[in-house]
């Protein structure tokens, strides 16, 4: 209540701000904390200072009040600041697949897969880009070149392999695959299966 006291008696007060923001998030008066966050993004005056609120909002909205849609766009709101910011797109990946919103969440992916974030993780962004790509935007050709791509970086990845010997079943795709199928299967001296690509 005194906290409270010195902000509505002014509103830019910094100590104040941080102390019932932090009250708030004990007691877990969430739509009193959204006013605080609020109050601190009309406040901050750089560009970092502003993410990291709207930060707190959208995870306020994920994960407090089970508001998705507010959450996503909340982070869209950074993005419109810095398109590429690390922190946001990874959100938004995990926040448009449980939404299954499948065509902003291959932007999001294509998105992330330009930012350096080590082979393990740009083999699992490629994958699920090419699965989704497959499977919910009926681009087979779009999903190869992903499966391709992740055996260049990881020849035994055997979630890709098996990717791209389900599209040898893709007529106009079936060449292509078996192609780059050859080399993996004459590498790893999978004859058997050598044969039937070849064939």
């Amino acid at each position: 209540a005194e906290y409270r006291a010195v902000y509505e008696a002014e509103s830019d007060n910094a100590p104040a701000l941080e102390a019932l923001e932090r009250l708030y998030k004990q007691t877990k008066k969430y739509a009193e904390l959204l006013g605080i966050y609020e109050r601190k993004r009309e406040l901050a005056e750089e560009p970092e200072g502003k993410r990291q609120v709207l930060y707190g909002i959208a995870g306020l909205y994920e994960r407090e009040l089970r508001d998705r849609d507010r959450a996503i766009a909340t982070y869209c709101e950074v993005l419109e600041e810095e398109s590429m910011d690390a922190t946001a797109l990874e959100a938004l990946d995990r926040l448009y697949r449980e939404a299954e919103a499948w065509e902003p969440y291959v932007d999001v992916l294509r998105r992330r897969i330009e930012l350096d974030l080590g082979d393990a993780v740009l083999v699992d962004l490629k994958y699920r880009l090419g699965s989704t790509l497959e499977k919910h935007l009926g681009d087979a050709a779009g999903a190869l070149e992903n499966y391709k791509e992740i055996l260049f970086l990881d020849p035994e990845n055997d979630l890709a392999r098996a990717s791209l010997e389900a599209l040898l079943d893709n007529e106009g795709l079936r060449a292509e695959a078996a192609g780059i199928l050859q080399d993996i299967y004459e590498t790893r001296e999978d004859w058997s299966r050598l044969v039937q690509a070849l064939e």
